[in-house]
C-alpha cells in the first residue's frame, strides 16, 4: 500500500544546491532589503516623535486692534519678527531682528533703535521685537509726547506694541526693569 509520507531522500541536499532556497545574491537581497525597511521606519519613527522643526517659525497673535493683528515667530535665520497684518493675514508691516540707525552726518551720534510703524483704521500703530532684558520702551511722537509701553513675550520672541493717534517720530528708547536705558544691540 502506498504511503502518504514524504520520502526522506527527496528534500535531501546533495550538494548540487537543489534543496537550496536561499543561495546566492537572492538571500542577500532580502537582507539588504529588511535593512533598509529598518532604516526607513526608523527615519519616519523619529521625524515623527521629533516634532515639527519650524514650529517656533509658525506665527502667534499676542494683540488685537481695530482691523489688525500684531503677531511674532522667528524667520528661517531665527530672528525674531512682529508682523502687524490684517484680520484676513495680510501683511501691513512688520520687523524682523533689531533696526538701529545711526545719523550719518553726526559723527558723534549714538545708535539708535527704530521702531516700525503703520496707520490702520485711524490708528497708528507702533511695533517691533526687542532684545531679552527690555521692560518697556520710550517712544517719540510726533506731537514731542514720550509714552512708555511695556513689553511682551511668546514663543521667545520680546515684543512691544503701542497704539497712538499721531505718528512715531522716533528714536525709540529701550529701557530695563529700574527704567535705565539699554543700548539697542549692534545689527
Amino acid at each position: 500500500m502506498p504511503s502518504d509520507a514524504p520520502d526522506a531522500a527527496a528534500g535531501a541536499d546533495d550538494g548540487g544546491g537543489a534543496g537550496r532556497t536561499r543561495s546566492g545574491w537572492g538571500g542577500c537581497g532580502i537582507w539588504a532589503a529588511a535593512f533598509f525597511v529598518v532604516i526607513i521606519g526608523g527615519c519616519v519613527a523619529g521625524l515623527a516623535l521629533r516634532g515639527d522643526p519650524h514650529e517656533a517659525q509658525k506665527a502667534v497673535t499676542v494683540e488685537a486692534g481695530d482691523n489688525w493683528l500684531l503677531q511674532v515667530h522667528k524667520d528661517d535665520e531665527k530672528a525674531p519678527c512682529v508682523e502687524l497684518v490684517d484680520q484676513k493675514g495680510v501683511l501691513i508691516a512688520g520687523q524682523c531682528a533689531y533696526a538701529t540707525v545711526v545719523d550719518p552726518d553726526d559723527p558723534t551720534a549714538t545708535l539708535q533703535y527704530k521702531a516700525t510703524s503703520a496707520k490702520v483704521s485711524g490708528q497708528v500703530v507702533i511695533f517691533g521685537p526687542v532684545p531679552l532684558g527690555v521692560a518697556s520702551v520710550e517712544l517719540t511722537l510726533a506731537d514731542d509726547s514720550h509714552p512708555t509701553s511695556r513689553t511682551g513675550e511668546k514663543n521667545g520672541v520680546h515684543y512691544f506694541v503701542y497704539t497712538a493717534d499721531v505718528a512715531d517720530k522716533g528714536p525709540t528708547t529701550l529701557l530695563d526693569a529700574r527704567g535705565k536705558r539699554i543700548a539697542p544691540p549692534q545689527s
